[in-house]
């Protein structure tokens, strides 16, 4: 965290967070009483998605490519992994998908024995809340995984997306207006570039965030070609 003074002298603040959501939250608080309402963060896989959701209440959040950030702190990587459809797994998830607004239980009922010993791991990692909308995607993964219904997951799959993107029907048929792009298309646009184009100077910058400007350099007799 950057913090400048009235002075105009800025210093620097580090601090490490588990991406569990009560550890979010203690991240939330300490923005807070830095009254730090800017942030920044790496556009690495989904990894960006639960702390986007945790702050996007409280702060402008800016969602850059890793390459123009740049870090001065070590990574550290913890590997808790558990198998997502075992039986202990499945069981928990199949009751929040069910039940998303009363999720403060007791879920040792559905641990296996061999998963007790990590009962205290497990109870911090499912502490949030669910949307509709993950409640959608969750029930799909889970029903695709148990009985391979591919296509009842892609109609569940629309109709989820159809129901998010109903608020953006004038941009999308504005979109889908321009030759060559369907509706899906549009949609599908839309999702990655949303509908504030003031974000982008002009539409060099909307170009290079698509990905659809190389830069090449020449390097000695090679010549690269950069994303």
């Amino acid at each position: 965290m950057a913090l400048t003074n009235e002075n105009n002298i800025t210093t620097y603040a580090t601090r490490q967070f588990s991406t569990y959501s009560k550890n979010l939250f203690h991240l939330k608080k300490w923005l807070s009483e830095h009254n730090c309402k800017e942030v920044c963060m790496e556009s690495t896989s989904k990894y960006w998605i639960p702390i986007y959701n945790i702050l996007k209440a409280s702060c402008n959040i800016t969602l850059a490519n890793p390459k123009y950030i740049i870090n001065s702190f070590k990574y550290h990587d913890f590997k808790r992994s558990i198998d997502t459809f075992g039986k202990s797994s499945s069981a928990i998830i199949k009751y929040a998908i069910e039940h998303p607004d009363k999720l403060d239980i007791d879920y040792t009922q559905f641990l296996h024995k061999s998963m007790l010993s990590k009962a205290d791991e497990i109870k911090i990692a499912i502490q949030g809340n669910i949307s509709k909308d993950q409640t959608a995607k969750m029930s799909v993964c889970l029903n695709h995984y148990d009985y391979d219904y591919i296509n009842n997951c892609i109609s569940q799959l629309d109709t989820a997306i159809s129901l998010i993107s109903s608020e953006f029907k004038s941009q999308i048929e504005l979109v889908a207006s321009a030759p060559g792009i369907t509706t899906h298309s549009a949609t599908v646009i839309i999702s990655e570039i949303g509908v504030d184009m003031s974000v982008f100077p002009d539409a060099t910058h909307l170009c290079s965030w698509a990905g659809l400007t190389p830069k090449n350099k020449k390097v000695r007799v090679k010549r690269k070609v950069f994303a």
